[in-house]
C-alpha cells in the first residue's frame, strides 16, 4: 500500500486545479471590441466621425487610404481586423455537439467573437507578427478529428502551428493588404484551425494613438494565462495554496449576524489608527468596518470582500490605504535620520549610462499597495478618484455637523501641498486634486507617462523633481523633527483615545454581565429578607419559651433530704431541663442560620454598592461619549427583526466623532512625513524614477536587472 501525506495531496490538488484553470483561460475565445463608441469628427480632416468598430463588408475597403488625421504630427491611426466572426452561443453549440450534449440553450449569448485577428498600420502595411488566433479554434479542429485530448500535448502543438501560421501570414502580406492576400490568409487559416461553414462577417477597429506609442502584442486571450503558466513552472506558494484549497467548513463562520464575533472584531483596540479623511459623520457601515478591521488586524494572507456595485467596496479600501500610510509613517518616524530610508546597492550600466539602484529600508517596504483588476477601467477609476480635491479638501456646507473638522482637513491638505499640480497633470489636467497619492499605472503607456512627468526637467516649468529639489533646499533638520513630533503627538492622542474607549468598552461589558447577576442577587436578597424575618420570629419565640421554662424550673421546690440521700429522681425537674436543652439547641441552630443569612445579605449589599459605584463612574464617561454619538452593543441594538437589522448596518459600534476626526488628520500628518522623506532623499527618488522610465532596457532574465525593477516597484507602489 502506498501512503500519501496530506501535504502531498494538497500539492497534487493545487497542480490539478492550476492546470485546469490554465487550460480554461487558454481556450478563451477572442471577443470583437464594443462597436458603440466612436472617434470624434474633430480629429479628422473631413470632419466626419469614425466608429471605433464597424462591419467590414468586403476586403476592397481600405479605410487607411481615406482616413486622415488633423494632428498627424502627434497622433497616428492603427487598424485591427477581426475575421471569420460568429456569436458566443454558436461556439457553445459546437462544444455541445462534440460532447454529445443535446440540452437546449435557454439564453443565447450573442457576444461577437472572431476566428482570428491582425493589425494594419496607417500606411496599409501589415504589422508583422500581429496575427492572433485563439487556441480554442485549434482545440475544436483537433477534437473534430480525434476523440482523445491531452491539453499539454495540444498546447505544445498549438504553439508550433501558431508560429508556422505567423510566418506564412508575414509572407502573404509582404506586398501589402489586398483582397487577394486576405483571401489567401483565410485559406491558410483553414488548413490549421477550425473554420465555421458560415460566419457572421468581418469587423474592423480603428484606433487613434499617440505617435510615439509602440505597437504591442495585445492580450487578446485571457488576462491570467501567462501568470498561471509562471506559477505552474515555479510552484505554488502558501498564499495561493490557501486560495485554492479554501477553508474547511468547520473553520468557517457566518459573520453577518454573529453578534459575539462582530463585537470582538470591533473592539476599540482593533480600530485602525488611520482613516481616510472623509466627513467625520460619514462613518463606515457596520460590515465595512468589520471588513477593514479584519484585513488590518487578523494577519490573514487573503481577505475577500464581496458585494455588487455601489455597496462601498472602494470606500472601505480608502480606509485600508489610509491606515497603511499611517503604519509606514510610524516606521518612518522611528528612523535615526530620514536619509536611512534608502541605501545604494549597486549601479546598472545601460547604453553607456549608469543607473544607481537603491534599496528601501526593510521596515518601510512591507506597505506596498497595488490595485489590480482584469478591468483596466475599474482600476483607473479608483486610482484617479483618490487624489481628487473633494476627497480631502472640502468647504463645509451650512448643514454640516462638523464644520470645524472639515476646515481643519482643508487647511491641513492645503498646507501639505502634496504636489497637487503634478497629480492634476497625471489625471489628464481636467480635475483639481488635493495631492499626489495614487496614479494609474499597469499599462506600459501609463507607466511611461507617469515616469516622464515625474522626472522631466524644464527650466520654466514646475516639474515634480524641480519642486522636490526646491523644497529640499528650503528644508531644515528642525522641519523634519517638527513633522515627526506632530505626527507622534497625534498618534499618541489617537492611541490614548482608543485605550480610554477600550476601558469604557470593558467597563460596559462588565456592567452588562453584572446587571444579570445583580438582578439574580436582588431576587436572592428578597428571599433572604423574608427568611431573616422568619428566623427573627423563631428566635423570639424560642427565647420566650426558654424563659418560661427557666421560670418553671426556678419555681420547683427543692427535694427533701431523704430523696437526695437516696438519689431519687426528680422527673419533673429533669423533664424541664431536657426541654431547656432542646430549646437551647434549636435557638443556637436558628441563630446560626440567621447570622449566615445576615452575612450573605451584607455581602449582596456590598456588591450592590460596588455595582452602583461602577455604574456611576460609567455614567460619568457616558455623558462624554453620548455627545460623541457612540453606538453601544445593547440588547436593543441586537434585536432580531428587520428594522433593527437595517439600523445596525448604518450604526457601527464604538465609533466617536473626535476619534474619527483625529484618525483622518493622522493620515494627513503621515502624508507630510512621506513628503518630507522624499524631499530629503531627492537623489534616490530621481534615480528610481529614471530606472522606471528605462525599464524596457532591463533584461528580466538577469538577476540584478530583475531585482532592480522589484526594488523600483517597492518604492513607488
Amino acid at each position: 500500500m502506498t501512503m500519501k501525506s496530506k501535504g502531498c495531496d494538497d500539492l497534487s490538488n493545487n497542480q490539478t486545479v492550476l492546470k485546469a484553470w490554465h487550460m480554461l483561460e487558454s481556450i478563451e475565445p477572442c471577443e470583437v471590441k464594443d462597436n458603440k463608441t466612436s472617434i470624434a469628427a474633430k480629429h479628422f480632416t473631413d470632419n466626419q466621425k469614425r466608429n471605433n468598430v464597424k462591419l467590414l463588408y468586403d476586403f476592397t475597403e481600405k479605410p487607411w487610404e481615406q482616413d486622415e488625421l488633423k494632428q498627424s504630427d502627434t497622433h497616428k491611426l492603427e487598424y485591427q481586423l477581426y475575421l471569420g466572426c460568429f456569436k458566443q452561443y454558436q461556439l457553445v453549440e459546437i462544444f455541445r455537439e462534440l460532447f454529445q450534449n443535446d440540452e437546449e440553450i435557454i439564453n443565447r449569448d450573442k457576444t461577437e467573437l472572431c476566428s482570428f485577428t491582425f493589425k494594419v498600420d496607417q500606411e496599409g502595411n501589415y504589422i508583422e507578427n500581429s496575427v492572433f488566433v485563439p487556441m480554442v479554434m485549434y482545440v475544436i479542429r483537433s477534437l473534430t478529428s480525434s476523440s482523445s485530448f491531452s491539453y499539454t500535448t495540444m498546447k505544445d502543438d498549438f504553439e508550433e502551428v501558431m508560429q508556422e501560421f505567423k510566418e506564412k501570414v508575414n509572407e502573404l502580406f509582404i506586398d501589402g493588404i489586398t483582397n487577394d492576400s486576405i483571401e489567401d490568409v483565410m485559406k491558410t487559416y483553414g488548413k490549421y484551425f477550425y473554420q465555421l461553414e458560415k460566419s457572421n462577417g468581418n469587423y474592423i477597429e480603428t484606433k487613434r494613438l499617440k505617435k510615439d506609442t509602440e505597437t504591442t502584442d495585445d492580450n487578446m486571450n485571457s488576462f491570467y494565462v501567462s501568470d498561471i503558466g509562471n506559477i505552474l513552472n515555479k510552484g505554488v506558494n502558501e498564499t495561493l495554496s490557501e486560495y485554492i484549497q479554501g477553508r474547511k467548513p468547520e473553520e468557517r463562520a457566518d459573520v453577518n449576524e454573529n453578534s459575539q464575533y462582530i463585537e470582538s472584531v470591533l473592539q476599540p483596540k482593533n480600530l485602525p489608527n488611520g482613516r481616510w479623511p472623509s466627513p467625520v459623520n460619514h462613518r463606515l457601515s457596520l460590515m465595512q468596518q468589520v471588513a477593514v478591521n479584519q484585513v488590518l488586524q487578523n494577519n490573514q494572507k487573503i481577505n475577500s470582500v464581496n458585494g455588487p456595485p455601489g455597496t462601498g467596496k472602494t470606500t472601505l479600501l480608502k480606509d485600508i490605504f489610509a491606515d497603511l500610510i499611517v503604519q509606514r509613517a510610524t516606521a518612518i518616524a522611528k528612523l535615526n535620520k530620514p536619509q536611512d530610508a534608502f541605501t545604494k546597492q549597486y549601479a546598472l550600466e545601460m547604453d553607456g549610462y549608469s543607473f544607481p539602484v537603491y534599496q528601501l529600508h526593510e521596515t518601510l517596504n512591507k506597505f506596498s499597495m497595488v490595485v489590480a483588476s482584469s478591468n483596466n477601467g475599474a482600476v483607473e477609476n479608483i486610482s484617479k478618484e483618490l487624489p481628487a480635491l473633494e476627497e480631502v479638501c472640502r468647504m463645509p456646507s451650512e448643514k454640516d455637523p462638523f464644520p470645524g473638522y472639515e476646515n481643519k482637513y482643508r487647511e491641513e491638505s492645503e498646507s501639505l501641498s502634496m504636489f497637487p499640480d503634478i497629480a492634476k497633470i497625471l489625471l489628464g489636467g481636467k480635475e483639481e486634486t488635493w495631492g499626489l497619492f495614487s496614479a494609474a499605472l499597469g499599462k506600459s503607456g501609463n507607466m511611461n507617462t507617469f515616469s516622464t512627468e515625474m522626472i522631466k526637467k524644464e527650466a520654466n516649468y514646475e516639474t515634480f523633481m524641480n519642486q522636490l529639489n526646491t523644497n529640499a533646499n528650503q528644508m531644515t533638520e528642525e522641519d523634519w523633527k517638527e513633522a515627526v513630533d506632530e505626527f507622534q503627538q497625534l498618534l499618541d492622542s489617537v492611541q490614548e483615545k482608543k485605550d480610554d474607549l477600550q476601558k469604557f468598552a470593558k467597563a460596559y461589558d462588565n456592567i452588562k454581565s453584572k446587571m444579570k447577576v445583580l438582578t439574580d442577587l436582588q431576587v436572592d436578597a428578597e428571599t433572604i429578607e423574608k427568611e431573616k424575618k422568619r428566623l427573627e420570629e423563631a428566635i423570639t419565640y424560642y427565647e420566650e419559651l426558654k424563659t418560661e421554662k427557666q421560670e418553671l424550673l426556678d419555681l420547683l421546690p427543692q427535694q427533701s433530704f431523704f430523696k437526695r440521700i437516696f438519689r431519687v429522681r426528680d422527673e419533673k425537674k429533669e423533664g424541664l431541663k431536657a426541654e431547656m436543652y432542646e430549646l437551647t439547641e434549636k435557638l443556637s441552630k436558628v441563630k446560626k442560620e440567621y447570622w449566615q443569612l445576615k452575612t450573605q445579605r451584607e455581602k449582596i449589599k456590598k456588591q450592590e454598592e460596588e455595582f452602583e459605584k461602577e455604574k456611576n463612574e460609567l455614567d460619568q464617561q457616558w455623558s462624554y461619549y453620548e455627545k460623541q454619538n457612540i453606538v453601544l452593543p445593547s440588547e436593543k441594538y441586537w434585536e432580531n427583526h428587520q428594522a433593527a437589522y437595517e439600523k445596525r448596518q448604518v450604526n457601527t459600534l464604538w465609533m466617536t466623532d473626535e476619534l474619527n476626526y483625529e484618525r483622518g488628520l493622522l493620515f494627513l500628518k503621515a502624508m507630510k512625513l512621506h513628503k518630507y522623506l522624499l524631499q530629503l532623499n531627492t537623489k534616490p527618488v530621481f534615480h528610481t524614477l529614471r530606472l522606471l522610465k528605462n525599464k524596457k532596457q532591463l533584461d528580466l532574465n538577469v538577476t540584478k536587472d530583475r531585482e532592480a525593477l522589484e526594488k523600483c516597484g517597492n518604492r513607488f507602489i
